[in-house]
């Protein structure tokens, strides 16, 4: 079962890794000059996180809880708790900023389309979206560094599970 879980747990990983790579690109490869195809990629950037990063996120929640439980060590690993803290703040800015952004910047987007030019409202959201979506990348990072060093105190034994 726990290689189930951990397999569960790589596949929403890359699912979440791979969607946040995929909006990078798509946002630098239309940049700012043709309205149309800037509209276009935030209605495929706004589509891809309910199709690809939120799953993904659900996925890696789900599958790293049950590993969790099934360790019996739910608040006891320092490197776990670290996990669990950067999974929660990457899952609150998701849904209270990255995805309200995406939202707003699609709506400026497709307004900029019809009136002939960017509206500067949406440069302003940009950078904030940029900002969350770095911090998420930090969180994401943290944690990947927390998995595999295993932060441990000086004197606990090598009680730690494979996760």
């Amino acid at each position: 079962m726990r290689k189930f879980l951990k397999f569960f747990h790589y596949i929403g990983l890359t699912i979440f890794l791979g969607s946040v790579l995929m909006f990078i690109v798509i946002g630098e490869t239309t940049g700012h000059g043709n309205l149309e195809s800037l509209a276009l990629s935030r209605r495929i950037i706004l589509y891809g996180e309910y199709i690809f990063t939120l799953p993904g996120i659900f996925i890696i929640l789900v599958s790293g809880f049950a590993m969790t439980v099934q360790s019996y060590k739910f608040f006891q690993l320092r490197w776990l708790n670290i996990k669990h803290i950067a999974v929660l703040l990457i899952i609150v800015n998701a849904i209270f900023f990255l995805n309200p952004y995406a939202h707003e910047m699609l709506d400026l987007a497709n307004q900029s389309v019809l009136g002939g030019k960017l509206l500067p409202q949406y440069l302003l959201i940009e950078k904030k979206e940029i900002a969350a979506g770095a911090f998420n990348i930090l969180l994401i990072i943290l944690s990947t560094i927390a998995g595999i060093w295993r932060f441990k105190k000086a004197k606990q034994a090598e009680t730690s599970i494979d996760y």
